[in-house]
Parts: C-alpha cells; structure tokens; sequence
C-alpha cells in the first residue's frame, strides 16, 4: 500500500490541491495559481531550509510519514523528494518536477529560510 501510495502522490496531492481551490469561497481567497501554496498550507507545511537555489518544506502526515517537497521558486516547480513512513526505511524520490504556476509569489518563496549545507 506504501508503495502504491509512494508511486501515485504527486498526482494524488495534485488533486487534493485541485480540489481545495475549486469551490468557489476557497478560490476567491487564492490567487489563481497557488494550488500548491493552498495545498502546503493546508497539509501543515512546515520550511526546512533552502539548498541550491531549491526550498524544502516538510509535511507530517497524520500516520506518522514525513513528506519532503522541494520547490523551485524562480522557474515555479515541485516535486516530492522524499518519503518517510513511521515504520521502514526512507524512500528518496527521483520524479520530474511538476509545475507549480504562482509559488514564486507565495509565502513558501518569499519568506527567509535558513541556508542548508
């Protein structure tokens, strides 16, 4: 079931973001574009740091799992980096950067972040 789940998250948050702004009170507070700002804000997106130019942000699911998503503010793309279920060994990710139109104004770019090393 992790695995399957490791395999289809991009899409599956995707569509979560989707949905979030999709009615009509949620996209009047959005900007348009920000599916993944709304979507970190509410999954309880914690900033990590900034690394290469690229942010990493953090999600705790309700399981246990730790959720990575790194963001590349200037050419507005993410991608999920890596996974850590409670129970077994971290799964680090290789999928393509997905588009995330708008981050780049978002607080998940704009706010200072520690510089990892």
């Amino acid at each position: 079931m992790t695995r399957l789940l490791s395999r289809r998250l991009p899409l599956l948050l995707t569509a979560i973001a989707g949905c979030l702004v999709s009615h009509p009170a949620a996209a009047w507070a959005a900007p348009a574009g920000s599916n993944l700002s709304v979507l970190l804000q509410a999954a309880g997106g914690q900033p990590l740091g900034l690394y290469d130019g690229v942010r990493f942000v953090r999600i705790n699911a309700s399981d246990g799992t730790r959720i990575t998503v790194t963001i590349n503010c200037e050419q507005e793309l993410w991608r999920v980096a890596r996974i850590e279920p409670r129970t077994g060994r971290a799964d680090f990710r290789d999928d393509r950067f997905q588009s995330a139109a708008g981050i780049g104004r978002s607080r998940w770019c704009t706010t200072p972040v520690r510089t990892m090393e």
